[in-house]
Formats: structure tokens, C-alpha cells, sequence
């Protein structure tokens, strides 16, 4: 991926539109004075890149637009890069990929919004931020942006970051490497490892109580079976002797005998109960006695044979550090040996040392003669190789241009006299049917409102009518069936009157729900039909008979003398409006000459002058003309409207609702269109405006490339003049071929007895080590186990000690419990031997019952036949009785017992299931620890080897080194990177000079490309620091070793932007930037 062109529009210094391009695919490099705009182009593609405000040296995005002196209206601002793929055929030499072109546009407004395009459709900005990614540009640690004064904040990150939101060096090779993707993944599984070892203790804990309550239970257990045998035994006789007596109780003499066996039989269950509880406690009790007295012989004990193991460790302690000293003593001769029968290896190896890195510089100096005097020879051969293939590449570009320019004619052509007036056409069609549309739309929606407003009236209307109280709905059943035509309906509904007036009309015009019909006639067949069909009564009103009050109503007072109307107040038979005029003589019938007051006050003035008058106020108080005032209460509203209603047929309102559904449906219809219209006249004038902004796309590549055409062709001419001038010289190159094998013979040489010198070296160090080996390993290991004896002897006695001393306390207790122990077991021992007692003397009043018992058989003598089939009944049940009973105990505790067996099972299961959950995750885990540290140190490698390679070659004689802090775990401390500059000592970077430490920024930086490639480079002023040697060392790398990849440098030094392949030259005129560009290459030739 390479950038071909970069389009900015108003962009921050750039007023118009400015084009810089064709940019080369390999190196370019832009120049200018201070403040002309240089760091405006970094800032143009960041701005694309969607860069905030801040990284552009701007605090909101509307700075971004253009304003000068000359030019401060400008509302908006755009950059769009055209990007391009390419794909290399030679050295120097790429084709394009087909169908590989597409462009990214930002344009920024006035109001701090903006918005992106890719291929000039509207997209969010993670689509392009994507579209990059997808192409290998590095968005996520901006490796490609290099901005000013940044180039050595690389080298000086921390070896690790100190919380999530800042990132050190790990953190950011970790990210580039790709092994960052475990880090969740393992937090993930060491958060579910710990859950799960929260769950694993507790079941644990659980299933060891369960296991000792289950010990616990088993004695108590079996004496419940013994207890519950003899249980059953006792209820067994009980129950026999039921059985046998339940006769006898239907004697009188036996009512006593029952009362006392009934007695006896209470306490025996009383004495039993209590034997049991005294037995119980008297067991437990000596159990605990037994243990106390364990405790008290193994506390006594304790002391004294501590005691002695503390003397016999002791003793074996004092032998140890009488051997301690002699061993250390040993160890220090020995090293002392050491270093005797070594140091005249050390003082040869250091001699050799010093004479190797003498023959070593030597060396290093031959190699470098002879690789200049390689360079001079070749470049002195090659001169006339390289111009052909300048003027063959010149002739190939010539050719590929003019066949461009050929292209982009055509279609221009096309776009001018076929694209764009085709849509201008479709255009002006599509609006000529839209403003049509939109005419008859605002019509037709005016039509359907009206006609929908006056529906709803009518519904509104005969829903009214057809609500009337039963009386007046059956008046105008006859009047709709034709049988009573007089009929005109209630009088409060043929007229209206001003919402204002409502109360006043409904309190003092009494009539308003009187029928009114045409004449007294059709009155009477109206009361003909309600009495007929007992429907019920109405009052009628008939007109014919009214018209003597005609002349009171036609004029509506205003020019009758004898109607006075004091302080202007209206009648209120004057406020009502009524479709018909006929019908105002039945309101004059009711109301007269009634005036209407504002309030009471008023109203009493009117009513009590010269002349009495009729009054009703707003609030429906009215002072008749008697004098009599009424009022108070809640006021009458309702009874008339305050709109003239029609009455209207069910096939008046059926017609009115198609006709509106006919007018909405062809509104609906006109709406629709319009929302077809709308979009494709939008969409007509995209494609016109993309049209257009194309055809100028095209009209200015057409110039470009005829620029470019006019400027090749005098490279040509050169070309061809410069390859005729240029003839081998045999001496000068006989002369240059004996230097060469000179400065080889030279380094030969310089080498041979290096790399001897290096074996000696060698075989010294490695003799020096065995020594040491020999003599040393012996006593280290003696002294060692002597130390670690002692610490365990240390470490016990510490224990033995602590032990005796919580022993005595420990005894003390024990005694203590045991006494109180003691204490308890006399008392229990005392309660069961009164229980015992009252159980014999129980025994004995049972044996008198029994003698009363054999006295009155004698008395029962007739029912002994009954008495013995009722025995054999008896026995029968109780057998069956004793088998059920046994059968249920069993089966009880087998079910106690499988229930307690049941949770325990259940406990250790879920227990091995949890253990085999974690051991499964702990697998897991380190599988992609092991993953992670070995994909990390893969590329860590790599990445480490070139970082060396590089500086090495940017510094001619200097090393760097990437280092884990941890060397067994990179991940916990970090990565500290290490220089060594030429001629001098290893130095952390933050102790480095700026120059220094941005040779280590770049070096890094390459050594990163090297590993993971992007596509683009973006730097600004990375030479700065640097002087000219290294910058001409920097710009020789980027010019050789990194073909693979675009970069786009602003710098100001001639040994930088000498060497690149395309030169743009940035310029202000009238505060207004502008561009140019040249290529280096042919600029000899045209020179």
C-alpha cells in the first residue's frame, strides 16, 4: 500500500485546493522554509487517520479551517489521500494491482463536526480506521508517525507500565508481537482457578464434618436399636393385656382396677424416661473424664521430653559450628589457591586482550579501505550500465504516461458529453414532476383537511341527534320515516349561542328542550303517536302560531321604540344564531325581551329603574320582572351548543366518507411519489457533483501528466547526450583494481591474526573456569549443608520450646474440666438410682393388681370363651405386629442410614468434580502461559537480533541490547533497552545524548519494521539531534534497506533529502501555502 496523491482543500494553511503527488513508493522527502507548512502535510494525513484535535497542534477541529487575511470566510475543510496498491517486478521496478485504487476523505465544518468518505461514500470512522488496518497500517502504537520531538520518546519508555492506562516498553513490543491477546484470556482463567478454589475449600470443610458427624452418630445409634427393642417388648405386653381386659372394663368392679393400672403405667413411662436421659449423660461424662485425663498425662509428659530433644539438638548444634569455622576457613584458602594457580592465565589473557583489540581495530580499519576501494571500482564500471537503465526506465515512464494521458482524455470525453448531461437531464425531468407533485399535494392535503374537519361535524352531529332521550328519538323516527313531516326537533338544538352565554341561556330559557313542530296539527298527530305507542310526553312549540312575534325578533331590537335596553346590555334572544330565521320566534316565545347582565350588581341596577326588565347574569342569577331574584347552586350549562349543527342522513354522511377516502387515497398516492422523487433527485445530484469533482480529478491528472511528459523528455535528451560522453578510462581502472587487491591483502592478513588471538582468549578463560571448579566446588557444598543443619536445628528447638510453655497452661485446664467432670457423673449416677428404686417399688404395687386381678376373673367367668377367641385373634395380630414393627425399624435405619451415606457420597463427588474443574483449568492456564512466553520470546528475538544488527550498522562500531529484567519471567518487571555508542561504556538511554538516544529511537524503529512491516512511514524532523554524518548514515539505510515500505520525511538537512527519490517543496505566497515537487534522480540529468 503507498500513498500516489494527497488532496487538501482549505486545509489550515492551504486555501483551494492543492494536489501533492505522484508521491514515489519509496523514499520522499518534503522541505521549506520555517512556518511555510511542512508539518501542515503530517498534520493533513493525520487529520485523515482520525487523529484528535491535540496531535494536530489544534484545540478543536473548526482551527483546522483555512483563514487568512485575504480569505476569512472559508466554512469547511478536506484532505483526501488516494492510496494505491503496488507490487514489485525488479529493483526499483512495480507494477500497479488492478482495481487497487481507493481514496479516504475527512472534512471537517465550522461547527466542530466532520465526517468521513471512502471512495466518496459517506462511512463511520471505524470503516476506515478498519480499511487501514486491513492494510497494515499501524494505527494502534502509531509505529508509522514520528512527529516533531517525539523520535526519542521511543527509546525512553519504562521497562514495564506502572498501572493499565500508561505502557512501558513490554506492554508495547508485547502488542506489536500479537501475545497480548493472552493477557485476558489468562486473567480470565486465574479469576475462574480462584473461584473455583473458594468452592473447593468449602466443600472440603464440608465433606470432613459430614465424615466426623458420621463417626459421631454410629454409638448413639446402636444404643437407639437396643432401646427401641426393649420399647417394643414393654408396648408388646401393654398391649396384650389391653386386648385381654377390654371386657373386663365393662364390669363395675374393674372401673378402680383400670384407673390404677393407668397410674402405673404413667410413671413407668416417667421412671424409664429418666433412666434413659441419666444413663445417657453418665456415658458421655466418663467418655470426657477418659479424654481430660489423656490430656493431662500427655501435657505432664510433655515438658520433660522436649526438654531432653532440646539438649540433644543442642548438642548437635555446638559439633556443627565447631565445623562451621574450619569449613569457611577452608573455603578462603581455596580460594586463595585459586587465584594463585590462575593468575598467570588472567595476566596472559589480559595481554592477549589488549594486543586483540588492537589487531582488531586494524582490521576493522583494512575492511573498511577495501570496501570503499570496492565502491569506487564498481560505481567507476557501472556508470554507463546505469545511464542506459535511466534512459530505458525514462523511456518505459514515457510510454506508460502518454498511454494515462490517452486514457483520462477518453474519459473526460465521456464524462463531459455523455455522464454528466445524461443526469442533468434526469435531473430536470425528476424536478419538474416533484414541484408539480408538491402543488397538487398542498391542494389536495387543503381539500382533505376541510372535508375531514366538516365528516367529523357531521358525525359528530348525528351521533348527537341519534343520543336524544327516547321521547324525541321517536318523533324523529316519524319524521325520518316520512309519517310526521311538521317535525323540526328540540329547540335547544336549532340554534347556537357563545360558549360565554351558556349558563345564562340554560337558566332562563326554560323551552330548550320543547319539540318544535310547524303547526298545531302536527302537535296533535305527535300526541296521538306517543300516547298511541306509550312511548311517554313532550311539549310542543307550534310555529304557525308564534309569528305574532315576529316584528320583535327581525330587527333584533335595535329600532323597536318600546324596547328599552339599559347601559347597552344585549337581549338574549338577539345572541343566538340559528341556521334558520323562522325559528328565532320559539326562542323569543321562551325568553321575551330577557337581557343578559355581566354579574349581579348590573343586573340589579337594570332590573329595579324606571322601567322593570327581565334579567339573567353570566352565573345564571335572574331577577324576574315581578321582582323575585333566584339563584345559588350548582348553575345549568349544556343545554345549547355553541355551534349551528345540520342534521345530516345516513346517506349523506356514507357519501361524505368516500369522497374523503377517495381524496386520502390520492393524496397517498402523491405522497409516495414524492418520496420516489425525492431520493433520486438527491441521488442525480451526487452522481453530478461526483461527476464533476471526477472530470477535475481527471482535467488535473491530465496536466500533471502532461508536466510530467514535457520534463521526461528532456531527461531523455540527457540521457542520450550523457551516455555518448561517457568512455572507461584502462588506467584509472587498473589504478583502482591494484588498490582493491592491496586493501584485501591488508585485511586478510589483520584478520588471521585476530582470530588467532581469539582462540587463545578462548582456551584461557575456559581453563580458568575448570580451576575454580575443581578447587572450589568441594568446600562450597560442605559449607552449605553445614548451614542449612544449623537453621533446622534452630527452627525445632524455637518449636520444642513454645510447645513446653503452653503446655503448662494447657494442663491446668484439663484439671480443671476434669474436676467438674467428676462432679457431673456423681450427680447423673444418683438420679438413676432413684429411678432404679421407683422402679422396683413400682414392680411390687404391680404385683398386688395382679393378685386383684386373679379375684375378679372369678366374677368374668362368662366371658372367658369370648376372652380366648379374642386372645387368638390377638396373638395372630401381634405376630404380624412384630414382624411390621421389626420390618420398619429396619427399613428406617437403612434409610437414616443411606440418607447420611447419600449427602456424604454426594459431598465427595461434587468435590472430585471440582477438583477435576480446577486441575482442568490449571492445564489450561499454563498452556497459554507457555503459549504467551513462547511466542513473546520468538519474536523478542528476532526483534533483539536486528535491533543489534541495525545499530551496529548506523553506528559503525556500537551495540544495543534489548534485556528482560526478569530472565525467567519477562512479564513481571519488564524490558530494559542498553546501548553502548562507538568508543565508549554500556549506558541506559535516558543517560545517552540526544543524538545517541535518537539513533536508538530509529534503530528501534527499524528493528520493528524489520519484524512487522507497515506499509507507510510518516517523520518530522527525525534528523534534529543528529550531525551530518549520521544523518547521511540515516538516509543511506532508508535509501538501501527499507524498499519494502513508503516514507514520507520533512527535514531540512541536504545530506537527508539529497538522496530521496521524490524532493516537494513547500512555499507560502499571501499567507497562502503552496506546492511543488521535483525528482532527484533526473535533475542530473537535465543539469
Amino acid at each position: 500500500l503507498v500513498i500516489n496523491y494527497i488532496e487538501i482543500e482549505n486545509f489550515k494553511s492551504y486555501y483551494g485546493k492543492n494536489i501533492l503527488g505522484p508521491f514515489h513508493q519509496s523514499f520522499n522527502a518534503v522541505i521549506g522554509p520555517n512556518g511555510s507548512g511542512k508539518s501542515n502535510v503530517i498534520d493533513s494525513l493525520l487529520f485523515v487517520f482520525g487523529f484528535r484535535a491535540q496531535k494536530i497542534r489544534t484545540k478543536k477541529i473548526s482551527v483546522l479551517i483555512h483563514n487568512s487575511d485575504q480569505h476569512q470566510n472559508v466554512n469547511s475543510c478536506s484532505v483526501t489521500i488516494f492510496f494505491r496498491k503496488i507490487r514489485e517486478i525488479g529493483p526499483n521496478k512495480f507494477e500497479v494491482i488492478t482495481n487497487s485504487d481507493f481514496t479516504i476523505k475527512r472534512t471537517a465544518y465550522k461547527d466542530n463536526s466532520s465526517e468521513y468518505h471512502i471512495n466518496d461514500q459517506k462511512v463511520q470512522y471505524k470503516e476506515v480506521a478498519s480499511l487501514l488496518r486491513e492494510n497494515n497500517v499501524d494505527l494502534d502504537h502509531n509505529r508509522f508517525l514520528i512527529l516533531q520531538g517525539e523520535v526519542e520518546q521511543i527509546s525512553l519508555l519504562k521497562p514495564k507500565a506502572a498501572n493499565e492506562n500508561e505502557e512501558g516498553l513490554l506492554e508495547y513490543l508485547e502488542d506489536i508481537i500479537g501475545t497480548i491477546k493472552y493477557k485476558p484470556m489468562l486473567e480470565e482463567v486465574a479469576q475462574e482457578i480462584e473461584k473455583i478454589n473458594e468452592i473447593r475449600t468449602e466443600k472440603s470443610n464440608r465433606v470432613q464434618n459430614l465424615q466426623k458427624d458420621k463417626n459421631n452418630l454410629e454409638g448413639p445409634k446402636n444404643e437407639a436399636v437396643n432401646y427401641l427393642k426393649l420399647e417394643n417388648e414393654l408396648i408388646e405386653a401393654k398391649n396384650k393385656y389391653y386386648q385381654a381386659s377390654m371386657y373386663v372394663f365393662a364390669l363395675p368392679n374393674l372401673k378402680k382396677l383400670k384407673k390404677n393400672f393407668e397410674d402405673m403405667e404413667k410413671e413407668d413411662v416417667e421412671i424409664r424416661e429418666g433412666m434413659k436421659h441419666a444413663k445417657e449423660n453418665v456415658k458421655k461424662t466418663e467418655k470426657k473424664i477418659s479424654t481430660e485425663e489423656e490430656n493431662i498425662r500427655k501435657y505432664t509428659e510433655l515438658p520433660e521430653k522436649n526438654e531432653q530433644r532440646i539438649k540433644e539438638l543442642e548438642e548437635e548444634k555446638s559439633e556443627l559450628d565447631e565445623q562451621l569455622e574450619p569449613a569457611n576457613k577452608l573455603l578462603q584458602s581455596k580460594m586463595d589457591q585459586v587465584n594463585k594457580e590462575t593468575v598467570k592465565y588472567q595476566e596472559k589473557k589480559n595481554s592477549l586482550q589488549d594486543k586483540l583489540t588492537e589487531l582488531q581495530t586494524s582490521a576493522n580499519e583494512a575492511k573498511s579501505k577495501m570496501d570503499i576501494a570496492q565502491s569506487e571500482l564498481d560505481v567507476y564500471l557501472n556508470n554507463q550500465n546505469y545511464e542506459k537503465n535511466k534512459l530505458e526506465d525514462t523511456r518505459k515512464k514515457l510510454e506508460d504516461f502518454n498511454n494515462q494521458l490517452t486514457e483520462k482524455e477518453k474519459l473526460i470525453s465521456e464524462l463531459e458529453n455523455g455522464t454528466v448531461l445524461g443526469y442533468e437531464r434526469e435531473l430536470k425531468q425528476a424536478n419538474d414532476e416533484l414541484n408539480q407533485i408538491s402543488l397538487k399535494e398542498k391542494q389536495l392535503a387543503e381539500t382533505v383537511n376541510r372535508n375531514r374537519l366538516k365528516f367529523s361535524e357531521a358525525q359528530s352531529s348525528f351521533s348527537s341527534n341519534r343520543n336524544q332521550n327516547r321521547v324525541l328519538s321517536f318523533l324523529m323516527k316519524l319524521k325520518s320515516e316520512g309519517k310526521v313531516p311538521g317535525i323540526f326537533g328540540r329547540l335547544g338544538d336549532l340554534g347556537a349561542i357563545d360558549a360565554k352565554y351558556d349558563i345564562a341561556i340554560s337558566t332562563a330559557c326554560g323551552a330548550l328542550d320543547c319539540v318544535v313542530v310547524d303547526s298545531i296539527d302536527t302537535a296533535q298527530k305527535c300526541v296521538e303517536y306517543l300516547k298511541t305507542n306509550s312511548v311517554g310526553s313532550a311539549t310542543f312549540i307550534a310555529l304557525d302560531k308564534q309569528e305574532k312575534w315576529r316584528e320583535h325578533v327581525n330587527k333584533k331590537g335595535q329600532t323597536l321604540k318600546f324596547i328599552l335596553r339599559p347601559e347597552n346590555v344585549s337581549r338574549l334572544v338577539d345572541l343566538i344564531k340559528v341556521n334558520d330565521p323562522k325559528y328565532l320566534t320559539a326562542f323569543y316565545y321562551s325568553l321575551r325581551n330577557t337581557l343578559v347582565a355581566n354579574d349581579l350588581d348590573q343586573a340589579t341596577r337594570i332590573a329595579y329603574g324606571q322601567t322593570r326588565n327581565r334579567v339573567v347574569t353570566l352565573k345564571g342569577e335572574i331577577i324576574e320582572v315581578t321582582g323575585t331574584m333566584s339563584g345559588g347552586g350548582q348553575p345549568l350549562k349544556g343545554r345549547m351548543g355553541s355551534k349551528l349543527t345540520e342534521e345530516f342522513t345516513t346517506e349523506q354522511l356514507k357519501k361524505m366518507e368516500e369522497t374523503l377516502q377517495i381524496d386520502q387515497e390520492a393524496l397517498k398516492q402523491m405522497i409516495t411519489r414524492k418520496q420516489e422523487l425525492e431520493p433520486l433527485v438527491h441521488e442525480l445530484r451526487q452522481k453530478i457533483d461526483k461527476a464533476k469533482n471526477e472530470l477535475t480529478k481527471l482535467k488535473n491528472e491530465v496536466n500533471s501528466l502532461k508536466d510530467q511528459i514535457k520534463e521526461y523528455k528532456k531527461f531523455e535528451a540527457n540521457c542520450l547526450k550523457k551516455i555518448k560522453e561517457i568512455t572507461p578510462d584502462e588506467a584509472k581502472q587498473k589504478t583502482l583494481e591494484d588498490n582493491l587487491e592491496k586493501f584485501k591483502k591488508e585485511f586478510e592478513k589483520a584478520d588471521k591474526l585476530a582470530a588467532k588471538l581469539r582462540d587463545e582468549n578462548e582456551e584461557l578463560h575456559k581453563t580458568i573456569v575448570e580451576i575454580s571448579k575443581k578447587i572450589l566446588d568441594g568446600p562450597k557444598e560442605k559449607l552449605k549443608n553445614l548451614e542449612t543443619r544449623i537453621s533446622e536445628i534452630n527452627t525445632e528447638i524455637s518449636n520444642l520450646d513454645v510447645e513446653s510453655k503452653s503446655s503448662a497452661r494447657q494442663l491446668t485446664n484439663s484439671q480443671k474440666k476434669l474436676k467438674n467432670f467428676k462432679e457431673d457423673l456423681e450427680t447423673y449416677e444418683n438420679d438413676y438410682e432413684k429411678f432404679k428404686q421407683r422402679l422396683e417399688n413400682m414392680d411390687e404395687n404391680g404385683k398386688e393388681l395382679v393378685e386383684q386381678r386373679e379375684v375378679v376373673n372369678k366374677e368374668v367367668e362368662d366371658i372367658e370363651i369370648e376372652i380366648k377367641e379374642l386372645t387368638k385373634v390377638i396373638k395372630q395380630n401381634e405376630t404380624k405386629i412384630q414382624k411390621m414393627e421389626a420390618d420398619r425399624i429396619d427399613l428406617k435405619h437403612k434409610m437414616e442410614k443411606s440418607n447420611e451415606d447419600l449427602k456424604t457420597t454426594r459431598a465427595v463427588n461434587e468435590l472430585d468434580e471440582l477438583n477435576m474443574q480446577r486441575d482442568k483449568l490449571c492445564n489450561d492456564f499454563e498452556e497459554l502461559r507457555k503459549k504467551r512466553l513462547d511466542e513473546f520470546m520468538n519474536g523478542f528475538t528476532q526483534i533483539r537480533l536486528k535491533l543489534k544488527e541495525i545499530y551496529r550498522t548506523v553506528t559503525l562500531e556500537g551495540d544495543a541490547e534489548l534485556e528482560l529484567v526478569d530472565t525467567l519471567d519477562p512479564f513481571t518487571e519488564g524490558i530494559v533497552l542498553s546501548v553502548r555508542p562507538p568508543k565508549k561504556s554500556w549506558k541506559n538511554v535516558s543517560n545517552l545524548s540526544g543524538g545517541e538516544k535518537t539513533l536508538s529511537s530509529l534503530s528501534l524503529v527499524f528493528a520493528l519494521h524489520e519484524f512487522r512491516a507497515t506499509p507507510i512511514y510518516v517523520m518530522d524532523e527525525i534528523d534534529a539531534a543528529l550531525d551530518f554524518k549520521n544523518v547521511s548514515i540515516i538516509a543511506h539505510y532508508i535509501k538501501e534497506r527499507t524498499k519494502n515500505a513508503q516514507f514520507i520525511i520533512i527535514s531540512l538537512r541536504n545530506n537527508m533529502f539529497e538522496l530521496c527519490d521524490r524532493l516537494f517543496g513547500i512555499y507560502k505566497v499571501m499567507n497562502c501555502t503552496s506546492a511543488t515537487f521535483i525528482a532527484p534522480e533526473f535533475l542530473e540529468l537535465e543539469e
